[in-house]
C-alpha cells in the first residue's frame, strides 16, 4: 500500500514540476523505478500459480542434478552454486549501498532545509513541520524497495543460471553418451533420453520467457531512459554524497540489465554447443542407425533463447543499420 502511495505521490511532484528539466530528471530515477516495481508485483501476483510451478520445477531439478555421483556433474553445480552467491552479494551490496547514500544524504542535509529521499508530492505546505512523518515515510518505503528490487531480479536470473547447468549437464551427457538399444528397437534409449530432456528445457525457458519478457523488455526501455537522467544530474552537481549517490544508481541499472543479458546470452550459448557435444561422442564406434539419429538430433537442434534477449538483439540490429 505505501508503494502505491509513494508511486502516486512521485506522478503528483513529476507533474508539478514539469517543464523544468532539473526537476524532472532528480524525479525519473526513482518514479520509472517504482514503474516497473509496480508492474512486476501485480504480474507476480497475476501469475502466480506459473510462478510457483517453476519454483517447484526448480527445486526438483536441482535435488536430482545434485544427487548425480558423476564428478564433472558435481563440479558443474559447485561451480555455478559459487558464482550465484557471489553474484547475488555484489548486486545486493551494490543496491544497498545506493539506497542507504539517499537516506543518509536526506538525513544530513535535514540540518539546513528539508529535503526527502525521495523526490515526490506531498500536501504539506510547511515542509519543516511534518519533515520527520515524511521522512519515516519514505525511509520505510526506500528499505521495503531495497528488499524487493534485488531479490525479484536475484531470482529471475538463478532461473536463468539453472537453466545453464540444466544444459551443462546434458552436454556432458551427450559427450558420454553411447549406443544402447533395447529389445532390437531401432531407437538409442540415451539419445531419446537426451532428445526429451532438452525438448523439456526449451519448454520451460518458453514458459518462463512468456512470464518474464513484458516485464524485462520494459526494463531495457525504462532503464535506458533511466540512465539518460541520471548521467544527466552527474554533470549538475559536485563531487560529494550526491555523485556518489548517482554513480551508484547508475552502477545498479547497468549490472541489472547485465545479469539479464549476459545470461540470456549464456543460454542461447550452450544450447548451441548442444550440437557440439553430441558430436564428440564416439559415434564412430557405433552403427549406421545411431549415427543417423545423432545426426537428426544435430540438424534439428535450434538454439534456446529468451525472448526478452531477442527484442534485445532486434533493437540493436535496427539501430546499426
Amino acid at each position: 500500500m505505501f508503494i502505491f502511495h509513494q508511486f502516486s505521490m512521485q506522478f503528483m511532484d513529476l507533474y508539478t514540476k514539469f517543464g523544468n528539466v532539473d526537476e524532472m530528471t532528480q524525479n525519473a530515477a526513482t518514479t520509472l523505478l517504482f514503474v516497473t516495481t509496480s508492474i512486476r508485483m501485480v504480474n507476480f501476483y497475476w501469475n502466480r500459480m506459473r510462478y510457483v510451478n517453476i519454483i517447484n520445477t526448480l527445486h526438483d531439478g536441482l535435488i536430482q542434478m545434485m544427487s548425480s555421483q558423476d564428478e564433472q556433474a558435481k563440479l558443474i553445480i559447485a561451480s555455478e552454486m559459487r558464482y550465484m552467491k557471489r553474484l547475488t552479494k555484489a548486486f545486493w551490496i551494490c543496491a544497498l549501498i545506493t539506497g542507504n547514500l539517499m537516506c543518509f544524504h536526506s538525513a544530513i542535509q535535514s540540518t539546513s532545509f528539508p529535503p526527502v529521499i525521495l523526490r515526490s508530492w506531498f500536501p504539506f505546505v510547511d515542509h519543516w513541520k511534518y519533515f520527520w512523518v515524511i521522512y519515516g515515510i519514505q525511509y520505510y518505503i526506500m528499505n521495503i524497495g531495497m528488499l524487493i528490487v534485488p531479490c525479484w531480479h536475484s531470482f529471475i536470473v538463478s532461473i536463468m543460471i539453472f537453466v545453464i547447468i540444466r544444459l551443462k549437464f546434458l552436454s556432458l551427457e551427450l559427450c558420454k553418451m553411447k549406443e544402447n538399444s533395447s529389445g532390437g528397437s531401432f531407437s538409442n534409449i540415451e539419445l531419446v533420453k537426451c532428445v526429451n530432456e532438452r525438448q523439456k528445457i526449451g519448454e520451460f525457458v518458453m514458459e518462463v520467457s512468456s512470464l518474464i519478457s513484458p516485464a524485462l523488455f520494459l526494463d531495457f526501455i525504462i532503464f535506458s531512459i533511466l540512465l539518460c537522467a541520471l548521467l544527466f544530474q552527474a554533470t549538475q552537481v559536485d563531487a560529494g554524497v550526491q555523485f556518489a549517490i548517482i554513480l551508484f544508481y547508475i552502477l545498479t541499472m547497468t549490472t541489472i540489465l547485465w545479469m539479464y543479458y549476459n545470461h540470456a546470452n549464456e543460454i542461447t550459448f550452450h544450447s548451441d554447443q548442444l550440437s557440439l557435444s553430441a558430436y564428440k561422442c564416439s559415434w564412430y564406434d557405433y552403427s549406421l542407425n545411431f549415427n543417423k539419429q545423432l545426426l537428426l538430433f544435430i540438424a534439428s537442434s535450434k538454439p534456446i533463447k529468451i525472448a526478452s534477449y531477442s527484442y534485445f538483439t532486434l533493437l540493436t540490429q535496427l539501430v546499426s543499420k
